[in-house]
């Protein structure tokens, strides 16, 4: 059983390893799961792009992302293109 957290904000960073082996949609859900999850839970919410990869489908993953999070109203720390994007 999980312990309760004093956590006031969550940090998520993935996408690297999802660009091989989960689809866009499911990516989109996941995010959109997290974010509600965490906000039930009370928690802040705050993105992180994947780091910059040689993989192909990193930049593409990381603007659906970018998307979901202006959809939300999350920030995004953005390792893709720089300095944190705030949508809230």
């Amino acid at each position: 059983m999980a312990r309760a957290s004093c956590a006031k904000v969550v940090l998520f960073n993935f996408g690297i390893n999802d660009t091989l082996v989960v689809s866009e949609t499911e990516y989109a859900e996941n995010l959109k799961k997290i974010i509600a999850i965490s906000r039930h839970n009370g928690r802040d919410v705050i993105l992180q792009t994947p780091n910059p990869s040689r993989l192909p489908n990193v930049p593409h993953y990381a603007e659906i992302m970018r998307k979901i999070a202006r959809e939300k109203g999350v920030s995004v720390i953005d390792t893709q293109e720089g300095p944190v994007h705030n949508f809230v």
